[in-house]
């Protein structure tokens, strides 16, 4: 795993338990169970704030490649990462937007959107 992407899952990690009172189970990717609790809910709905966020059928391409090469996913996380070394946000809104870019960078490099 590369140093960024490390530092980004701590703050992953930091962020879910800090700020939202959560916190990512141990066989989990902080990464991915963050995108979950900014994204999950709010797929399909108006945007929240100005902030557009995933249609029904990219979140479940999205889950669905989780279950499916949950370890490849995972890599291509790491990749995304550590190539763009973009700062996890401190505003809610911002951070639907990483997550977003997130999910849609992976998607496409899936040739899934």
């Amino acid at each position: 795993m590369g140093e960024f992407a490390n530092a980004a899952r701590d703050q992953a990690m930091d962020t879910l338990r800090r700020v939202y009172g959560r916190a990512a189970p141990i066989d989990s990717d902080p990464v991915v169970e963050l995108v979950a609790f900014l994204l999950g809910d709010e797929t399909d709905d108006p945007a929240t704030d100005g902030v557009n966020i995933l249609t029904l059928d990219q979140w479940m391409a999205w889950t669905r490649h989780l279950a499916d090469r949950p370890r490849f996913t995972r890599r291509m996380i790491t990749n995304l990462l550590d190539r763009e070394q973009a700062k996890l946000p401190a505003d809610t809104n911002a951070m639907r937007l990483w997550a977003t870019h997130v999910v849609l960078s992976i998607l496409d490099r899936m040739e899934v959107t």
